[in-house]
């Protein structure tokens, strides 16, 4: 079965990146689409689902590799983020460029690493790709709007990678978007004021201005000079109202164990409380920042104890904030 360490050998171009033509390849937003070998055999793609990304792979691999392609000629940046660090920044040397072929331009994410987790009897208890790490389980794909063949300021973070969520038995090649929001100029460096109150603050991302090639695109770009309030970029988040709500702050679908997780805030501001996929009521729910969700109880999540974060179980949604 698949499975081995990782090798130094890139994964060949796809021969082709046109909608539904191709079983090993998933299209994407933005005219994009992705990939995936394992790490171990990184020359042989592996099948994909069009319609639910699912990779069809025998076992648990190792790990895998990704590849992204984007139209030729469009202002998209394919990058990845150090998740590793709250503020961390983007390593061109974590993406590999393929080549280009039928309109297309290929990169290749190596070394998304498998991690299992044993209990103390050596029985397997969890498989996932990790997302807090230096090289996490997703790419961080940076769609800049262009009009005119100037960039406008406008900018969509939307993330491409794989997950598994159910211990190795299924693994899905999926994306979402993360962030949409628009660039000012402000003291000789950039600001950023989220398209909706529900993308929040830019902090955890700004280290992208530093990314040679974003900095090379918004060179000549035509950004406005900012000139509206704080909390215009940073819109405050409404706060819990009873001991049995609270309001999500982030979330992500790479993020946790292979299922969607994130953090929110309990009545009185006083704790930040983990929210975790696997324990919502209704399964068709996803958390947005800005959602008062409410739950039945509440209990004690990681090390720290009484000191750390609070898991959340069985929530709904209360009501939306910002659509």
């Amino acid at each position: 079965m698949p499975g081995g360490t990782f090798t130094n050998q890139v994964p060949v171009t796809p021969k082709e990146c046109s909608m539904n033509t191709m079983n090993t390849i998933r299209s994407f937003l933005y005219g994009m689409c992705g990939a995936v070998t394992t790490a171990a055999r990184p020359d042989e793609y592996l099948e994909v689902d069009q319609s639910t990304g699912r990779i069809k792979v025998e076992g648990i691999p190792e790990g895998f590799c990704l590849v992204i392609g984007k139209p030729k000629g469009s202002q998209i940046v394919i990058t990845v983020k150090n998740t590793g660090e709250e503020i961390g920044g983007y390593n061109p040397a974590n993406v590999t460029r393929l080549g280009g072929h039928d309109g297309a331009d290929f990169s290749v994410i190596m070394k998304i690493a498998v991690k299992k987790v044993y209990d103390r009897n050596k029985v397997l208890q969890f498989v996932h790709t990790e997302w807090h790490k230096e090289r996490p389980n997703c790419a961080s794909v940076y769609v800049f709007e262009s009009v005119a063949g100037k960039l406008t300021g406008k900018f969509a973070n939307y993330q491409i990678g794989v997950i598994t969520p159910d211990n190795g038995h299924t693994w899905l090649l999926c994306g979402e978007h993360r962030y949409k929001g628009q660039i000012f100029s402000q003291n000789g460096s950039f600001v950023v004021k989220p398209l909706s109150p529900k993308y929040g603050p830019f902090v955890t991302w700004m280290p992208i201005f530093k990314h040679p090639e974003v900095r090379r695109l918004l060179r000549d770009a035509n950004i406005q000079e900012w000139a509206g309030k704080p909390t215009d970029l940073d819109p405050p988040l409404p706060k819990a109202a009873t001991d049995n709500e609270a309001v999500v702050q982030w979330s992500s679908m790479f993020a946790g164990t292979g299922r969607r997780f994130g953090y929110a805030w309990l009545a009185g501001q006083r704790e930040a409380v983990v929210v975790l996929g696997q324990f919502q009521k209704d399964s068709s729910y996803t958390p947005q920042r800005g959602d008062v969700v409410r739950f039945d109880k509440k209990e004690v999540f990681g090390t720290k104890g009484e000191d750390g974060p609070r898991a959340i179980t069985n929530f709904r949604l209360e009501r939306r904030t910002w659509e």
